[in-house]
């Protein structure tokens, strides 16, 4: 009968799905040899310590990062209503949640609601407390923050010395704000000798980073030739940067009548030069801005 089958007949299928399933096993083991490579003969997950190994030990952390700084980021959001409405007391929710898992830009931040009572009640010793780990994991935010504190005596006995320090690593950190705090102060020998070279130096870091302040100085630093050779071409590609957010407080016109007054002594072929070469600039930092990275989560 049909249903009948010969024990050659059976045997020959066991043979062909066992090969099938062999083969199958083979492949999934050469998909997952870069993850156990490097794990011993005994395919073991944890070395005699009980610790995971290497491999997976570095999916893990990674994971834990990514997870880590999706806090960090909704709490920026929350912050500066980046996707909706501010809300500070979730912002600061949300950074303490990453901070407290070691998240040093969280920690920076945390530092930060606290020196300023944003979102929990104002606390400069908890202030001091997060800025001080963040900076020792090499956070410049958060040496900017203990700059501030040291500078104005927030929380501690007011100490040039230690506040000029912090400025310092932060502006070595790349903290655009702290380069240009450095900048004026080279600029005009406050707190450190004078020195127009440095100054120049230290606020065309920041310029390059579209700060306002920055900007407006290096464009006069141009204008007058003290620290660089003087460049009115340069000295109005900075003012007419400087101009969309003209951090003289006391006449917002004030960058404009600067640029104005420099354009004045251009050629007509130096002045198109000039607004081309600002309009590049220009269109660099939008697209710098609109690129997904939050450079200043500390700015009120």
């Amino acid at each position: 009968m049909d249903r009948i089958v010969s024990c050659d007949t059976f045997k020959n299928a066991v043979m062909k799905n066992f090969v099938s399933l062999l083969m199958l096993l083979c492949i999934a083991a050469l998909i997952s040899f870069p993850v156990f490579a490097e794990m011993d003969s005994a395919d073991s997950t944890s070395d005699e310590n009980g610790e995971l190994k290497k491999p997976l030990k570095n999916y893990f952390e990674t994971a834990q990062q990514i997870e880590l700084d999706k806090q960090y980021q909704t709490g920026v959001s929350l912050l500066h209503g980046i996707n909706g409405e501010k809300n500070e007391p979730e912002a600061y929710r949300w950074f303490r949640l990453a901070a407290e898992q070691g998240h040093a830009e969280a920690q920076a931040n945390l530092g930060h609601m606290y020196l300023y009572g944003k979102g929990v009640g104002l606390n400069y010793f908890e202030a001091l407390d997060w800025y001080n780990k963040a900076a020792a994991a090499g956070s410049a935010t958060a040496q900017y923050g203990l700059y501030l504190m040291y500078i104005n005596g927030f929380g501690v006995r007011r100490d040039e010395t230690q506040a000029v320090e912090w400025l310092t690593r932060s502006a070595k950190g790349g903290w655009a704000e702290a380069q240009t705090k450095l900048g004026i102060m080279y600029r005009a020998g406050i707190h450190l000798p004078r020195d127009p070279g440095q100054a120049v130096q230290w606020l065309r870091l920041a310029a390059e980073q579209g700060d306002p302040e920055a900007q407006y100085h290096l464009a006069r630093q141009y204008a007058m030739g003290i620290g660089v050779e003087r460049d009115f071409v340069q000295s109005y590609i900075w003012y007419e940067l400087a101009d969309d957010s003209c951090p003289v407080d006391a006449n917002r016109s004030q960058c404009a009548e600067f640029r104005d007054s420099v354009a004045r002594v251009l050629t007509p072929g130096e002045l198109a030069q000039a607004e081309q070469l600002a309009k590049q600039m220009k269109q660099k930092f939008a697209e710098s801005s609109q690129s997904g990275k939050i450079s200043d989560p500390l700015n009120n």
